[in-house]
């Protein structure tokens, strides 16, 4: 399970209902936890601890310990060895709330994939939510924080995926790989936990991002290659209508119409294709007249933002005064609102429905 490509959490059939893994643990944590497990779901559980404190806790599951894995892989060779449905993680080091424990079982019973404990003090800073939101939004729009290591996810929504989480960002990489549908979110107060990332922290942060941006999201990949069908329709329609021997239209109508064009063709396209599951759950043609106004309505205001790149490169920038310039311009224009775009139509035309 432990290979050069990422470490994975085996299929099997669970015999516990919770695996919970302390993976910086101190003693008072772990005792007030078994007492509080012991309360409510007595013998129905394991615990998952570093061989560091067998001796103190021979009945307890250890960690396999390794030199060469961070916290986050720690964390899931834990879960590698685990038992239980649920399985989770508490941050010992910082000694959260052990009740907050069953406020978060409690909202997987109620059906969420995912239950996060968000810390107060957050680490999660403004400069680190703009950063994720665009990189990747539609993972970091969906949680306060994430890069809680306080949380339950069930097994199911986790088995069979490789991860290569960095450092303290396991829930990043879950989110990013996981099948998670349905979020819960739980807040708690630390009063002694630091309240913002490191240097290193962000920089480690940045990585991962961008890792994940390239190796996740079929469907955001489904969605940039009709986009590139879309560049080919609006690039074609610029051409008919801005060259002088065809129409010889003012560049701003003719981009307006181009993008027009590509906005029909990505529409029609994403909507059999990309998005074609939640399309199924939408039948019938009122729902999907209502998925196009709101395409147009996301699109709109990509093509406002298109508009006004492609008019200050062209103009200010001076692409207007080289062979091609224009198109070049444009297809920067495009680029500028892909992400932009992806992320309005997976949370508005094509909503994917979650809990938090």
């Amino acid at each position: 399970m432990l290979n050069k490509s990422g470490l994975t959490i085996p299929v099997l059939i669970p015999t516990l209902k919770l695996s919970l893994v302390l993976p910086r643990s101190n003693r008072a944590t772990i005792d007030a936890i078994i007492h509080l497990l012991d309360r409510v779901i007595p013998r129905n559980y394991e615990l998952i601890i570093p061989e560091d404190l067998a001796r103190q806790y021979p009945h307890l599951k250890t960690i396999p310990p390794s030199s060469h894995l961070s916290l986050a892989d720690t964390i899931i060779r834990g879960w590698q060895v685990a038992q239980g449905n649920i399985l989770g993680v508490i941050p010992a080091d910082m000694q959260p709330p052990p009740e907050i424990l069953l406020q978060l079982l409690q909202e997987i019973e109620r059906g969420a994939d995912l239950a996060v404990g968000n810390l107060t003090p957050r680490r999660f800073s403004p400069i680190a939510k703009t950063l994720g939101l665009l990189i990747l939004p539609e993972i970091i729009n969906r949680l306060g924080d994430p890069l809680s290591n306080y949380f339950l996810v069930r097994r199911e929504a986790i088995t069979q995926h490789k991860f290569t989480p960095i450092d303290t960002q396991i829930l990043l990489e879950i989110m990013g790989k996981g099948k998670i549908y349905k979020i819960a979110e739980i807040n708690y107060v630390c009063p002694q936990a630091k309240s913002d990332l490191s240097y290193r922290e962000y920089f480690d942060y940045f990585q991962h991002l961008i890792r994940l941006r390239f190796s996740i999201s079929s469907r955001f990949i489904q969605f940039c290659i009709v986009g590139i069908g879309g560049v080919i329709v609006d690039m074609t329609v610029l051409f008919i209508f801005s060259d002088p021997n065809w129409f010889n239209l003012p560049i701003i109508l003719s981009k307006s119409l181009s993008a027009e064009a590509g906005v029909i063709h990505n529409f029609l396209w994403n909507d059999a294709w990309t998005f074609r599951d939640v399309a199924k759950q939408q039948p019938g043609i009122i729902p999907k007249l209502k998925r196009l106004l709101k395409f147009n309505f996301v699109c709109l205001t990509g093509l406002v933002i298109s508009v006004v790149v492609l008019y200050i490169l062209y103009n200010y920038l001076r692409f207007g005064n080289f062979p091609g310039g224009k198109y070049i311009a444009n297809l920067m224009a495009i680029a500028v609102v892909t992400f932009w775009n992806f992320w309005l139509h997976s949370k508005l035309s094509w909503r994917v429905s979650h809990g938090k």
